[in-house]
């Protein structure tokens, strides 16, 4: 999947600050990014999410074998733990991810990852305008795919949206997920931000 224009504008903006001077002055180095983050490299790369093979296919052909093994140590780590690590550990922290690496990774191998775990969960949005598929690319890749449960109520909300045809009922249950991170005004405005693309497409119709 290749995200559309504005779609991948979002990503950035959210996941690296809009793009590489953001990203060479506060992200090129491992971080933790709070709530349940593992550590996290290049673009939106969370190592508390990724299995180690799935960390092998991304990125052992673009570190060193000593950097290669350093962020070996947080996969699987999340919350606390991944900031712990973090913070007691500054051979992880030392490690630098040129731009050029970490793009090429977010475009080759974590976009296509997100887009069909979306389509598993939200199978009719392979049909819908690509800058709607790409809100909801930008809210799996930062929520996942889980669906049970009350903070997960929304993200069930859209797939029963969806396989009802009720597509504009979709922005809604967006926005409504704000009211999961009261105080996490990034989460608030990236919320609004899919919502608004989401919405914006499916009024316009733009499919190309």
């Amino acid at each position: 999947m290749t995200l559309s224009d504005q779609g991948r504008k979002l990503l950035l903006d959210y996941e690296v600050g809009g793009g590489e001077l953001y990203y060479r002055k506060f992200l090129q180095s491992p971080t933790w990014p709070g709530e349940s983050s593992g550590v996290t490299i290049g673009v939106g790369f969370d190592l508390g999410y990724n299995t180690e093979s799935q960390y092998a296919e991304a990125w052992r052909d673009k570190l060193s074998n000593e950097d290669y093994d350093r962020l070996k140590l947080p996969l699987g780590l999340k919350g606390i733990q991944a900031q712990n690590i973090l913070k007691l550990s500054p051979n992880i922290r030392e490690v630098v991810i040129p731009w050029g690496y970490a793009l090429d990774v977010f475009e080759n191998i974590t976009v296509p990852k997100f887009y069909l775990q979306m389509l598993r969960i939200y199978p009719q949005a392979e049909s819908l305008p690509r800058d709607a598929q790409a809100a909801l690319v930008s809210l799996v890749f930062n929520r996942g795919t889980a669906l049970a449960g009350d903070r997960r109520s929304e993200m069930l909300g859209i797939q029963n949206a969806l396989r009802d045809g009720r597509t504009h009922d979709v922005p809604d249950l967006l926005r409504s997920m704000k009211r999961l991170w009261p105080d996490t005004k990034g989460l608030q405005r990236r919320r609004d931000a899919e919502a608004a693309l989401f919405e914006e497409a499916i009024n316009k119709g733009r499919y190309a």
